[in-house]
């Protein structure tokens, strides 16, 4: 086999790959949350942390990762894996496995300064090293390209923006009713409550953009 014949044939299931995969995310989403949805109903158990919206976002974070090293090249995985172990740090964080697993909280300085047992104390430095890692990765390999990528109106970038923009946002109003309590403003529970699912579903959305933005990036890299 030429090499030529090699690239069209590479590019070809680079053409399928991303469909399938942004197929496959949206079978994926609606699966999960019609199944929590027969269990609640038109309940706010849907939208509220272990409902079927979260489930949701954690399996495409989930599937995110499993897609970027599935279908990336052996040169893409090699000089971007932190991509892949970043989602897998954003789908346990979409569980709050950072609270479930330790007394304290993972990224609380209580958990290193106070009673709580060696081995947590290990493992929490072992994630944050990794986690800033991660980022150092991210800041020195891929963010100067992103940024020129916005500039020239790349799908990929503008995807990941807006993924971004939306995350930072439900971030937010993360426990706003806790956050204005200080400053004398009530908020009712109804409110509360609203802004809790429209967190969940915003989450959701970053998912999703997360998971199209590996699909474009696969397939850009794939042409290349």
């Amino acid at each position: 086999m030429t090499d030529q014949t090699s690239f069209i044939i590479a590019a070809g299931r680079a053409d399928r790959f991303a469909p399938l995969l942004i197929l496959t995310a949206s079978v994926l989403t609606l699966l999960i949350i019609l199944t929590d949805f027969m269990k609640v109903g038109f309940s706010p158990l849907l939208l509220k942390e272990g409902g079927g919206v979260e489930n949701a976002s954690f399996a495409l974070l989930m599937l995110g990762a499993a897609a970027f090293c599935i279908g990336g090249a052996p040169s893409l995985l090699k000089r971007h894996w932190h991509v892949a172990v970043a989602l897998l740090i954003l789908a346990g964080r979409e569980l709050d496995m950072d609270k479930k697993y330790f007394t304290s909280g993972l990224f609380k300085l209580r958990t290193y300064t106070g009673d709580a047992p060696l081995s947590e104390k290990l493992i929490g430095a072992a994630v944050i090293l990794l986690v800033l890692w991660v980022l150092w990765r991210f800041a020195r390999r891929d963010l100067a390209s992103w940024i020129r990528n916005l500039r020239h109106g790349s799908r990929t970038a503008w995807v990941l923006f807006l993924g971004f923009g939306l995350a930072a946002f439900s971030k937010t109003i993360d426990g706003a009713a806790r956050k204005l309590e200080p400053f004398g403003i009530e908020m009712s529970l109804e409110t509360s409550a609203w802004l809790g699912g429209l967190e969940e579903v915003l989450e959701l959305i970053f998912a999703f953009c997360v998971v199209y933005a590996v699909a474009l990036w696969v397939q850009d890299h794939t042409r290349a």
